[in-house]
């Protein structure tokens, strides 16, 4: 191989100056070849490193999640949002009935969940309901409270929470803290549903609602109501 480049090389120092262009050409693209044939060509820093790192990073992945902590890759995350059982932290007591969401919309639950989903950032229903998240504190005691905040984070998709605050606006209990979690889910689920109001047929409802939690000192039925 080196006596091959060797020759070319002599055979352009000789007869170049004395050479048509066509037969100087040949003579260099014969020498490039037999080059790039000798000398290997070296592969590029940056892929070697990419390919390193994608190495590393196919080790991590498989790696297993150390104890006590959370794992926040993106399969975790998605079966964490998938989940059908409540949210971490979440009354689980009434347990979620979707249907009875349903039923006061008067149509399916795929129905309901779209417009829920769909109308919940819209300024609609009266003037006092037409921001659900504005009423956040607005409740004395814990549980309806976390609910109301789990469907106001989900912007209206979360269905499971409604159907909970549903079932406990029409709860009857003698002890004190769970009479005021009752009005807390009263007035809560009574604002959701005026804020819905053209799409269903219960404005009578959650004005009922609204009442007996006005008349029970509920915070936040205290302040629409004055």
């Amino acid at each position: 191989m080196l006596k091959k480049i060797k020759s070319i090389l002599i055979a352009l120092v000789i007869i170049y100056p004395y050479s048509p262009a066509d037969l100087k050409a040949g003579l260099f693209d014969s020498l490039k070849k037999e080059l790039q044939k000798a000398v290997p060509v070296p592969s590029s820093p940056s892929n070697n490193k990419q390919k390193q790192n994608l190495g590393s990073t196919e080790k991590k992945s498989k790696g297993k999640v150390e104890d006590g902590k959370v794992d926040y890759s993106s399969s975790a995350i998605i079966s964490f949002l998938c989940q059908k059982s409540p949210l971490p932290g979440l009354p689980t007591d009434p347990a979620p009935k979707p249907q009875v969401v349903a039923n006061d919309f008067g149509k399916s639950i795929e129905e309901t969940r779209k417009i829920l989903r769909e109308n919940f950032s819209k300024p609609i229903g009266p003037i006092w309901a037409k921001s659900l998240p504005y009423y956040a504190d607005a409740f004395d005691q814990t549980e309806a409270k976390l609910l109301f905040n789990a469907f106001i984070a989900s912007n209206g998709k979360n269905i499971n929470v409604l159907s909970q605050l549903q079932q406990m606006s029409k709860m009857e209990d003698t002890s004190l803290d769970y009479q005021q979690e009752y009005n807390d889910a009263r007035f809560a689920y009574g604002l959701i549903l005026a804020h819905y109001n053209k799409f269903h047929k219960k404005g009578a409802v959650a004005d009922d609602i609204i009442d007996t939690a006005y008349r029970e000192d509920q915070s936040g039925a205290v302040y629409i109501i004055g």
